[in-house]
């Protein structure tokens, strides 16, 4: 039977305004507890593609919708950790652990205290996660001891190669190398003027012989860490300061541009620094080269090389200027060959 309409209903004014555009799954409504749900499976599912970005944004919505889901929030940091953010994960497994504790009963989850172990272990405090994996093998059974253990044996590998008996002679010429430059740095002189003023940033400049120092402990660093990976590192190095990439016209891509080479450069900053932690430059070349003899003629042979290959280019360069002055571009005068 067709429904009649009154007049009143047919004569009714239609809603002011533009309906507001909805999602699929916002057009039913579905409680917070379920949304929370769904952008953390979400999450989940773009975690394991390793699309880390679009699982830390469904990861931020669903806690936005439960801050105290402790799930979630154990998820997000394993996430961030993926991502080379140990210290905001460090937070949120952290505040996952006090949820669990904070119930009736308290809750003591295993995989919440391993996490807050990984997370100080790459945040580069060793020694708190060292702590922290010795207060939980008292806690846990036989049975749950083997992660636990597993973490302690990788710690105390690594404090063996950072203070152990044969890096005595390298770590006392790394501390009297520090000491020397701090002992070189202008004190502080306190001034009896009260106004308060903004204090000028000094400008460095370095010689030509400290920046070629810098550039080469620069490869050296990256190349003991990653490898061939170093000519990546110093490829998006000179892409940051490159202005072809970021032209000054484009503004919307180069402050993306600028965003993302930034995020990827401390990515890998974040990196080696963690490598670095576990085992420093001294270890790490003592490592690769057991005999001192060995070391010094592998040094003294790169040496050679790096200054056969400086005579070459000057010969070259010097090449190229006579060459200049016989086709008549260059005045002689201008010019003096030694």
């Amino acid at each position: 039977m067709p429904s009649t309409i009154s007049a009143s209903e047919s004569l009714q004014a239609p809603v002011a305004g533009v309906k507001p555009h909805l999602q699929p799954w916002e057009i039913i409504a579905y409680s917070p507890e379920r949304q929370g749900a769904m952008y953390s499976d979400w999450a989940l599912h773009f975690f394991s593609q390793q699309r880390y970005a679009n699982g830390l944004r469904y990861f931020n919505n669903s806690l936005d919708l439960n801050p105290f889901n402790a799930k979630a929030l154990m998820h997000r940091s394993q996430l961030k950790r993926s991502m080379g953010l140990a210290p905001q994960a460090l937070k949120d497994c952290h505040k996952a652990e006090d949820l669990l504790k904070s119930r009736k009963p308290p809750i003591h989850y295993r995989n919440a205290s391993l996490e807050v172990c990984d997370a100080l272990y790459e945040s580069n405090r060793l020694e708190n996660s060292k702590i922290n994996l010795h207060c939980h093998l008292r806690r846990f059974n036989s049975s749950q001891r083997k992660p636990v253990v597993d973490r302690l044996n990788v710690l105390n590998e690594n404090f063996r190669d950072t203070l152990s008996e044969d890096s005595t002679m390298s770590v006392q010429r790394l501390i009297n190398r520090m000491m020397g430059s701090l002992s070189k740095q202008n004190k502080d002189i306190k001034d009896n003027c009260d106004v308060v003023s903004i204090m000028e940033k000094e400008e460095v400049h370095l010689s030509p012989l400290e920046i070629a120092r810098r550039k080469r402990h620069f490869k050296i660093y990256n190349q003991s860490y990653l490898n061939k990976c170093w000519v990546d590192v110093a490829f998006i190095k000179r892409l940051r300061d490159d202005p072809n990439v970021q032209p000054k016209h484009c503004q919307k891509s180069s402050e993306y541009l600028g965003k993302l080479l930034a995020s990827n450069y401390k990515a890998e900053r974040t990196l080696t620094k963690m490598l670095h932690t576990r085992c420093p430059m001294y270890a790490l070349n003592r490592q690769k080269y057991p005999d001192e003899g060995f070391y010094q003629r592998q040094k003294e042979e790169n040496l050679y090389r790096i200054q056969y290959q400086t005579r070459r280019n000057m010969f070259k360069i010097l090449r190229s200027i006579r060459l200049l002055i016989r086709v008549g571009e260059i005045n002689v005068k201008t010019v003096n060959i030694y």
